[in-house]
């Protein structure tokens, strides 16, 4: 009875090992590095090759950085024997996104049996941008020989920690003063920046340009 036993799990095991071996190995060629900007929408190409002796249908999923978007699906890819196919990938680089290396990968997987798989990963350099923007507060009404104080906004649109020195300045030369005549700001990182203006007495009436660079 013992003997049954044994050989009767042989024979499941041997049977599980078959139906293990019923996917065709895939081969995954990944693209060369590239390099792109914050906001550019990028196309890879990878190839896939069904490595094995019969026909086989391959699943693939993408993995990617939280930086970057994948736009659309990748359908399912059937492959003859020795037959290789471009499979697109097709990423977002979000606006924020800062500069430096990033790994994207490509995995394939068997449709009928998991257990067989590949992948393949290329590199995404984002490089460096400077870029900054300022929003200017809504118009006041002002009465001559006084001071107001307008608060405008300063944006890093870059992606990298940048500098800005800030300078204020009318048309007709009314006094000015900027807190903080110099600011850094991560990238995406927004701070307020106050501009004090003087009124001369003896101002006429009518409008006063405020530009903050």
């Amino acid at each position: 009875m013992l003997k049954r036993a044994c050989a009767g799990m042989a024979l499941f095991f041997m049977g599980v090992f078959t139906a293990l071996a019923q996917g065709q190995p895939i081969e995954l060629i990944a693209p060369p590095p590239r390099s792109a900007l914050p906001g550019d929408i990028i196309t890879l190409t990878f190839v896939a090759i069904n490595r094995g002796t019969a026909s086989d249908t391959y699943l693939f999923s993408v993995s990617a950085p939280a930086s970057f978007q994948a736009i659309g699906a990748i359908p399912p890819l059937t492959l003859a024997p020795g037959a290789q196919e471009p499979v697109f990938v097709t990423l977002l680089v979000l606006q924020e996104t800062p500069a430096g290396t990033y790994t994207i990968a490509l995995e394939a997987v068997s449709q009928s049996d998991p257990a067989v798989r590949a992948s393949a990963q290329t590199t995404i350099i984002i490089e460096k941008t400077a870029e900054v923007i300022v929003r200017a507060p809504d118009s006041q009404e002002v009465d001559p020989g006084s001071e107001v104080i307008l608060s405008f906004g300063v944006t890093n649109r870059g992606n990298v920690i940048d500098a800005f020195r800030l300078e204020a300045f009318t048309p007709r030369g009314f006094a000015t003063k900027v807190e903080p005549g110099l600011m850094e700001l991560l990238p995406g990182e927004t701070r307020p920046v106050l501009v004090t203006v003087r009124i001369p007495q003896d101002a006429p009436s009518g409008f006063e340009t405020v530009t903050l660079t």
